[in-house]
């Protein structure tokens, strides 16, 4: 009879001594989100979809300058057209394209895009 006290002791001693590493662990929790990481594996999902979400509703902005004249989607823009396309919350990235523009229209805008605050991506 002792053995089998002995024994029943050892498996409880086991279970116990696991569960204290794996709630350690984070692996599970207790109740609700006081006790533990129970809660937090969800809680980073949903706010990952959220900010997943943010960045798929912002858009980049190619303006292309030919000559002496700015083109975004193959339409003619002037530079004010221009300031309120890229200045729009929505837009997380202009880009600008050199297509044999003038010095001084590609200086123009350069400097226009560094005034409005916004980092161009040169390609």
């Amino acid at each position: 009879m002792g053995k089998v006290l002995g024994g029943v002791f050892a498996t409880l001693l086991i279970v116990v001594i696991v569960f204290l590493v794996l709630f350690k662990m984070g692996i599970i929790g207790i109740g609700g989100k006081g006790f533990g990481k129970g809660g937090s594996e969800n809680d980073s999902a949903i706010s990952s979809e959220m900010k997943s979400e943010e960045i798929e509703k912002k858009e980049s902005v190619t303006i292309v300058v030919k000559q002496d004249e700015y083109y975004i989607d193959n339409q003619q823009v002037t530079l004010t057209q221009l300031k309120e396309k890229v200045t729009d919350k929505s837009v997380s990235e202009v880009i600008i394209e050199n297509n044999y523009a003038s010095s001084k229209t590609w200086d123009e805008l350069k400097n226009s895009l560094d005034d409005w605050g916004i980092t161009p991506v040169e390609q």
